[in-house]
């Protein structure tokens, strides 16, 4: 069950940062470049590393955000 809601969930779900990209999305009416961009640029990543759950895991641990 894990595996299948992970893949749904899509960018790694809360391991990665589709969470946050999505929140950008719905809150702010961006488009998913756009809003990927965003999120890389405000946690100092490259946009594939949003998806990358150990890369997120530090910057979560590191920000304090999850």
């Amino acid at each position: 069950m894990a595996i299948t809601h992970a893949q749904a969930s899509g960018m790694g779900g809360m391991r990665g940062a589709g969470d946050l990209v999505a929140r950008m999305q719905m809150s702010k009416g961006m488009r998913i470049e756009e809003a990927k961009a965003y999120v890389a640029k405000k946690l100092l990543v490259g946009i594939e590393d949003l998806t990358d759950p150990v890369i997120m895991n530090e910057v979560r641990t590191d920000l304090g955000i999850g």
